[in-house]
């Protein structure tokens, strides 16, 4: 499979052990013999690697608890992860990689809650629509409303929501969204701090996320003047360019966003699209109090409409009108709750699939659209054909799924590559205006 997922034929050095020549020529191979050269300095690694490996083996006792456990892989982890940066030569890309990802995997928490089947529930319908009131929310799933707002307070105290959200189509306030894919050279931590503030300091800046994957900073701008952007990105490639080994700017197309049915992972349902946001369509008229209205409920959708008057000067009356016509006009989408997917033992993965003939693409998309695991899918200019995105248990059962689907569209897909956040700097799903 991996083979098949290679554009270029790799060249294996081998030493004498005639099991290698044997394997190779089994899978089509290329090899080439040399008892120093090339293969020395990795050989020198893994020796160094293995005696260390061997020290923590001893002072590993097995009566350790399962948080020691942990800390100690991640310890050891951390250890190799500076090691590998320190000699900069002998360890793959690819290696180094699967090790931060089994360093990120061992550091989530160690409490990890289980929800029943009420709790599932009602995340569901605050996801549907956050603003409807505790007694809304119950006649859906069976409760109390004195209830229903119990198990809320729990779900937040406990770390589960993060927060609520206004899901705002910034296309239709006349804005496109470009993405920023940047990988690192000759970087210092101090220095890359700095890159990250610059980014997040930037007004019109959607998301600055740091990755674990074929990228290392991931940056989503809104971009109303195209010029404007142009100048923004001289102006960091002035400041910047040095620290960039190779950077990729794509243009947002389409974002259909799914119902969050990996809840009820024993239920298939069809059906499962919640919304979409597309580029393009006759930008809304807005006006300084329609901002701010959004710029509250972008963060705090669960706002009650009297704090709203009393903070903007208005009646409540007037701020209901106006959020059920930026509704209308499609500008505020959905009202959304956030969850911490780490609390409830589950994590997002976002894929990229790239085709050898992008007219399969509606076939993958509807193969995937009733998968209960996929949360969004992005389509876009300039990167991957489709972008899902998946809430899975783990990075095994990611692999899973994308074997199946490779196995189900052979042929097709060129090859197939991961993002994994590993931190999330700045997201705001809003741009920064100001009014005369």
């Amino acid at each position: 499979m991996v083979l098949e997922a290679c554009e270029n034929r790799p060249l294996i050095l081998v030493d004498r052990g005639p099991w290698y020549r044997w394997a190779l020529k089994r899978v089509g191979l290329e090899y080439k013999h040399e008892t120093f050269g090339g293969r020395s300095p990795i050989e020198q690694w893994y020796s160094q690697f293995k005696a260390r490996v061997k020290r923590f083996w001893k002072r590993f006792s097995y009566r350790s608890t399962l948080g020691s456990i942990k800390r100690w892989c991640v310890g050891g982890l951390q250890c190799i992860i500076y090691f590998w940066r320190c000699l900069k030569l002998t360890m793959s890309f690819f290696t180094y990689k699967i090790l931060k990802y089994l360093y990120f995997a061992f550091d989530m928490p160690e409490k990890m809650l289980k929800l029943d089947l009420k709790d599932r529930k009602i995340l569901y319908e605050l996801d549907l629509n956050c603003r409807n009131s505790n007694a809304q929310i119950g006649k859906k799933v069976g409760l109390g409303r004195d209830v229903v707002g119990y198990r809320i307070k729990k779900l937040e105290d406990e770390g589960v929501i993060k927060n609520y959200w206004a899901v705002i189509d910034t296309f239709r306030l006349g804005y496109n969204v470009f993405r920023v894919y940047i990988n690192f050279q000759y970087l210092t931590s101090d220095k890359k701090k700095e890159i990250i503030q610059y980014f997040v300091d930037y007004d019109k800046s959607w998301a600055v996320i740091s990755s674990t994957s074929e990228i290392d900073l991931a940056v989503i701008v809104w971009v109303k003047d195209i010029f404007d952007f142009y100048q923004f990105w001289e102006k960091t490639l002035d400041i910047y360019e040095d620290y960039f080994a190779k950077y990729a700017i794509s243009i947002y197309i389409q974002g259909d966003a799914f119902l969050k049915n990996y809840l009820f992972p024993e239920i298939n349902k069809s059906d499962n699209l919640f919304y979409s946001i597309k580029c393009g369509g006759t930008p809304f008229d807005f006006d300084e109090i329609d901002y701010k209205i959004l710029n509250e409920i972008a963060v705090n959708a669960r706002i009650p409409l009297i704090d709203l008057a009393e903070k903007f000067n208005i009646s409540s009356q007037t701020v209901n009108y106006r959020i059920k016509n930026l509704e209308k006009s499609g500008v505020i989408k959905a009202f959304r709750v956030d969850i911490d997917l780490s609390k409830i033992g589950l994590q997002r993965f976002k894929p990229n699939i790239y085709l050898k003939n992008h007219k399969i693409k509606m076939q993958i998309y509807n193969y995937l659209k009733d998968k209960p695991y996929l949360e969004y899918m992005n389509l876009t200019i300039g990167w991957a054909d489709l972008e899902p995105e998946f809430v899975l248990k783990d990075f095994n059962e990611l692999l899973k799924i994308l074997d199946e689907i490779n196995t189900k569209f052979s042929g097709v897909i060129k090859k197939q590559t991961f993002f994994i956040a590993e931190k999330v700097h700045k997201l705001r799903c809003l741009p920064e205006l100001h009014f005369n």
